[in-house]
């Protein structure tokens, strides 16, 4: 047991790990752990049909896309439901790691700053976006080891939910995620964290934390954090689209939501977030839909489910799992922690 554990531990946070700069940003080592688990029949005939419908998809409409989403989320769901399954013990020893990768990347991520052409470093093995460094320059941001801002900041928020639901809130661990965040400024980074936060103040009524995200508000305003959303929101006034201002900010994660969301039928976006990428795959959010009821105890008046649904619907990298935690304890068929 403790072999997967490590296995899940080390392969998530070195998620971004990609010594051969290949096209593809994200390797799930963890996923080496997924056959010393037992599964349900239920999990496992729903990753059966999204795989299927992604190979029927390739067939037909020759697109590879749609089975590298299926392999993508199949992935994922088969990992969340192994680490619902693993006993506490296990699960500590996995925060544990991540703990200690948080303090090790934060002296990573200072290093960085002091010493900006560092990066070229970091992108030597961790992705083949050399020519990012220079925006990341004008921003006086850091990367870390990860192939863009926002990737490492969804790792260190998903990081964090997990360490918070083990353990309770450790102000040491919020704090160095909370510095890592201004050193990355990363706009999704801050909004994943502000979800996950307030969250936490909810659920265990440390009302005294909201001068936390108080304090990090004002911080992010004048340090230039929010520098690209205020661009962002100018720029929604003046085009009058939200998805046209976005592309103006060079991204274009808004848009591929939108397509994955509105086209119930007809061919959805890439699909940057797990629903999407089921959109993607199995030809439509209304199948996405369908898959989360046949999988998941829908409990609306649960804020935990709600919150974990958000993110599942919203938010990606898709094989960054720790973000998706929360659902772990909403699957049909779950079985209890030892």
């Amino acid at each position: 047991m403790t072999i997967r554990a490590l296995i899940f531990g080390i392969g998530t946070s070195l998620i971004f790990l990609n010594p051969k700069l290949s096209s593809n940003e994200i390797f799930p080592y963890y996923a080496l752990a997924l056959p010393l688990f037992n599964y349900s029949k239920r999990i496992i005939l729903i990753i059966f049909v999204i795989l299927l419908f992604g190979i029927i998809n390739q067939i037909i409409f020759n697109d590879s896309r749609s089975v590298i989403n299926a392999i993508q989320i199949a992935v994922l769901l088969a990992t969340l439901y192994a680490v619902q399954t693993m006993c506490i013990i296990e699960l500590r020893l996995i925060s544990k790691i991540f703990n200690i990768f948080i303090l090790m990347h934060l002296s990573i991520c200072i290093f960085q700053y002091i010493y900006p052409e560092s990066m070229n470093l970091s992108y030597w093995f961790f992705s083949s976006r050399e020519s990012q460094v220079e925006q990341l320059l004008l921003r006086s941001a850091v990367v870390g080891l990860g192939p863009e801002p926002a990737y490492v900041a969804s790792l260190l928020c998903g990081m964090l939910l997990f360490s918070i639901l083990l353990n309770g809130f450790n102000f040491l661990i919020i704090s160095m995620v909370v510095i890592q965040l201004f050193l990355l400024k990363s706009v999704v980074g801050y909004i994943l964290f502000f979800i996950i936060f307030n969250f936490f103040i909810l659920k265990f009524k440390k009302y005294k934390y909201l001068i936390i995200m108080v304090i990090i508000t004002l911080i992010s305003l004048f340090s230039g954090l929010m520098e690209r959303l205020s661009i962002y929101i100018s720029n929604v006034y003046t085009m009058g689209s939200i998805f046209s201002a976005e592309v103006s900010t060079g991204s274009t994660r808004l848009a591929n939501l939108r397509e994955s969301l509105e086209l119930i039928i007809s061919f959805p976006g890439i699909g940057f977030s797990p629903f999407g990428a089921i959109s993607y795959a199995m030809h439509g959010s209304i199948f996405a839909s369908i898959i989360i009821l046949a999988m998941f105890k829908i409990k609306i008046n649960a804020l935990e489910f709600m919150v974990g649904l958000a993110v599942f619907i919203f938010f990606g990298p898709i094989l960054i799992w720790p973000m998706y935690y929360l659902l772990t304890p909403y699957f049909l068929n779950s079985i209890s922690k030892k």
